[in-house]
């Protein structure tokens, strides 16, 4: 048992605030290193190829951590399955593919052309490693610590769900370097309990790869005018569109509430408490 190991199973809330600050760290750091690899290595200056070399970076750290820590297995543990799981996560799932054709039906309605090749999949491969890199970091490693801590009892799922959930807002707080305020607190609020719904779809499904695939698909969906289409949108950086939230952005604290109480109902604790202490 590595000191990490020991250090989470002796202190799994203290492990956990820890876990998430050195998360946003090592995606921070990578920022850093890839500015300063940037003036040594001749590399196109686009947002999405630079962030793809950021999160690149970040994802590896991240899953060294995860292995460090002891929580490697969740990346093979199958729960109930990917397309059972699916099923569990079926409302978020409509909601991301109704934002998607939207947003997409919107550039395409304005005559928006493509981007560059290189800058699709650079914006597309952004995508899937933050989903990777935020889902190990908080579900599959701070999720499952702090299940495992509180229990599957009904009072312990929604500790774990919440103190999770608060972590994975807070985590957030980091785009006030390159964001407004009132947009980043607006951010803070969503994600707060968009990761509490994921938390709770991770319990109710136990395989982590089913919020990774949710992860990416959502920040697809919001970021794909920007990432797929060239034009004024195509330069705007995920910074600038958060510094455009208002109040009026907190709706969605609304639309995943009420997911994620149907998700714990109480007769669906049973299938939690089946699931993990089978994992």
């Amino acid at each position: 048992m590595t000191n990490l190991e020991l250090f989470r199973h002796r202190h799994p809330v203290g492990f956990c605030i820890a876990a998430a600050v050195l998360s946003m760290i090592f995606v921070l750091g990578s920022g850093v290193v890839i500015s300063a690899l940037c003036v040594f290595v001749p590399l196109p200056h686009d947002y999405y190829v630079l962030a793809f070399l950021q999160e690149g970076l970040a994802t590896v750290l991240i899953g060294l951590l995860l292995r460090e820590a002891g929580c490697g297995r969740v990346l093979l543990q199958k729960g109930c399955g990917l397309w059972r799981g699916l099923a569990v996560g079926l409302y978020p799932l409509i909601l991301i593919g109704f934002a998607t054709v939207s947003m997409l039906a919107q550039s395409l309605g304005a005559g928006a052309a493509l981007a560059a090749p290189v800058r699709i999949v650079a914006f597309v491969g952004t995508m899937v490693l933050i989903g990777l890199a935020e889902e190990m970091a908080f579900r599959g490693l701070i999720a499952t610590t702090l299940l495992e801590h509180f229990g599957t009892g009904r009072v312990g799922v929604w500790k774990a769900v919440t103190l999770s959930g608060l972590l994975f807002g807070l985590a957030h707080m980091t785009n006030l370097f390159g964001a407004q305020p009132l947009g980043v607190l607006v951010q803070v609020a969503v994600t707060t309990v968009l990761g509490m719904l994921f938390a709770a779809i991770y319990y109710r499904t136990g395989n982590l790869w089913v919020v990774i695939f949710l992860h990416t698909a959502m920040d697809f969906a919001s970021l794909c005018q920007g990432g797929l289409f060239a034009g004024s949108a195509a330069d705007q950086g995920v910074e600038q569109l958060i510094s455009g939230y208002t109040l009026i952005n907190l709706a969605p604290v609304i639309t995943y509430g009420i997911p994620l109480a149907f998700l714990l109902r109480k007769k669906k604790l049973a299938e939690i408490q089946a699931l993990w202490t089978k994992n």
